[in-house]
C-alpha cells in the first residue's frame, strides 16, 4: 500500500482522536528511512531535531 497515502491519513485520524483535548505528539524514525520520513511529513509532523546514529561502542560503556 506504499504511495497511496494510507499512513498519513491514518495518522491524522489517530492524532485527531487522541489529541482532541490538547497535547503534543512525537514520532521517532531513522534518518535513513526516507519513505517513513516522507510519510510522517505528509501526516503533518515537522522535524525538530536530528541526531547522529549511536554506535554499539558508544552505547555500551565497558564493551571494548
Amino acid at each position: 500500500f506504499r504511495g497511496r497515502g494510507l499512513f498519513p491519513s491514518l495518522m491524522r485520524h489517530v492524532m485527531h482522536e487522541a489529541l482532541a483535548a490538547g497535547g503534543h505528539a512525537y514520532i521517532d524514525c531513522r534518518v535513513y528511512n526516507t519513505p517513513a520520513l516522507r510519510s510522517v511529513a505528509k501526516a503533518g509532523f515537522v522535524s525538530i531535531a536530528t541526531m547522529r546514529p549511536i554506535s554499539r561502542r558508544d552505547a555500551l560503556p565497558g564493551d571494548s
